[in-house]
């Protein structure tokens, strides 16, 4: 396998000083991250710096180099060649506010993006869900067949985290990049993939009419090709004789890359493509699929289905992708993401396979997202969990800004309860510690979900340490 060197980035240089506003997030810093690496002097500002949150991550940020600076427009002075804002920054912010009176270039994170994947050998992966996970399948499988890929993830890479970096962005020194592509704010239709990769589409964030039309040209812009989930209905729709298509999937026997003899495992499953057997550390059938597309992409960069199944049974999983945090008292606790209807039933339909009473925390996030999802909440709570399961939700999460908090996580309570489910409207931590505390059972298993509050995975250490002196 061939794979040049990239020696620069075409339109891009690294004696540029950039200025990420937002740069705790975790896309900005992925991309932060990875152009500190490469000799771009990096700072960068953040709401949650401010007020003391997420000490961690930011302490990694500064251990690479990158200068912090409170969120009040001090930080943003004439040197600057570009302030880069992620989709969620407001105008009103002080950092913008100073850009615009210095007449300093004001850049999305996503076009910043953008010019590095597209001077390069890019596989970009979009869909509403998978995303993180198969970006760091294909990675992984990249870095273990020679490539030395750029990775710019939206997830924490647990193979390549490890204290000195957050582990969502890897700098390498070859040509190809491997991105995962935000569709939620329309974005995804910058990137020049080499490889197009799409999950799958379910209605999330926004309508499956405008969802479609972003996949479509998301797919149209693939140089090579696009890799398609045949088994999803709606991505299906967007396999076309007339450029190059390869579908992948578990259910389909006419997939160009299909998994057979599927097998799941408590924490794990095994499956076989073309007779090679694969074995996967990360449990789920949903990651089965995610596995196929990695295979399908990477294939098509000339890596072997032996060297695929070598690399992903080394394949650690993704930071709060069903991740287990640990087990006290024969309690486990488990982190993930989940933020989706979709999401949702596919962690909880994987954990209910266990056959392990479930006690689910999850945070809904954003109030426009929540609304917009909330029948779906409903359907996927009402029918995953059953007796003996606990549902408890606190407010939901909210970042800040001006939005219309027109929901409540209690209007989803009180319709899950309706249906018969145990479940609870719980707004202080406190409380819900001490409801676990008093109800949860030796064999049972503790779900925290929810997206975007970083303070999630701490909570979830927080009931892990009260179990373990229990």
């Amino acid at each position: 396998m061939r794979f040049r060197r990239l020696l620069c980035d075409k339109n891009m240089s690294p004696e540029k000083t950039l200025f990420f506003c937002g740069i705790g997030g975790s896309g900005m810093s992925a991309l932060a991250q990875v152009l500190c690496s490469r000799g771009y002097i990096v700072r960068g500002s953040d709401r949650a710096y401010d007020e003391g949150r997420d000490r961690e991550l930011f302490k990694c940020l500064a251990g690479q180099g990158i200068l912090l600076y409170p969120q009040t427009g001090e930080g943003v002075v004439p040197e600057l060649d570009e302030l880069i804002v992620s989709s969620a920054v407001e105008p009103r912010i002080p950092d913008v506010q100073r850009a615009i009176e210095l007449h300093i270039p004001i850049v999305k994170r996503a076009e910043l993006l953008a010019r590095l994947f597209n001077s390069a050998r890019g596989i970009a992966v979009g869909g509403t869900s998978g995303k993180s996970t198969v970006t760091g399948m294909i990675g992984h499988i990249l870095q273990c067949n020679g490539a030395n890929p750029t990775i710019i993830n939206g997830g924490i890479m647990l193979n390549v985290s490890d204290g000195n970096v957050l582990g969502n962005g890897v700098s390498g020194s070859s040509e190809s990049i491997v991105i995962e592509a935000d569709e939620s704010d329309g974005t995804i239709s910058h990137y020049l993939p080499d490889v197009a990769v799409l999950t799958n589409i379910s209605r999330d964030h926004k309508t499956l009419e405008d969802l479609h039309l972003l996949f479509e040209e998301f797919c149209c812009n693939a140089r090579s090709a696009a890799v398609i989930n045949i088994d999803c209905e709606e991505a299906a729709k967007h396999i076309d004789s007339d450029r190059r298509s390869v579908t992948f999937g578990i259910e389909r026997d006419d997939a160009d890359v299909l998994a057979t003899m599927v097998r799941s495992e408590p924490w794990g499953s095994s499956f076989a493509v073309d007779d090679i057997p694969f074995r996967l550390g990360i449990p789920g059938r949903y990651n089965v699929s995610n596995a196929v597309a990695a295979i399908a992409a990477c294939g098509l960069y000339d890596v072997s289905l032996s060297g695929c199944a070598e690399a992903l049974a080394t394949f650690k999983g993704i930071g709060r992708r069903m991740q287990v945090v640990g087990e006290a008292g024969g309690v486990t606790v488990v982190d993930d993401f989940a933020h989706n209807p979709d999401k949702v039933t596919a962690a909880l339909s994987t954990l209910k396979a266990m056959k392990r009473r479930l006690f689910v925390i999850f945070q809904p996030h954003g109030f426009a997202p929540t609304l917009f999802a909330k029948d779906g909440f409903i359907s996927a709570f009402s029918s995953c969990l059953g007796a003996g399961d606990v549902l408890v939700m606190p407010e939901i999460y909210y970042a800040g800004g001006t939005t219309e908090k027109k929901i409540s996580s209690k209007d989803l309570i009180n319709a899950i309860a309706a249906a018969g489910i145990d479940a609870h409207f719980v707004p202080n931590r406190r409380e819900i510690l001490d409801m676990v505390m008093r109800t949860v059972k030796p064999e049972g298993m503790i779900v925290i979900m929810g997206a975007r509050d970083n303070s999630l995975t701490e909570y979830a250490r927080v009931l892990l340490h009260h179990l373990d002196g229990k």
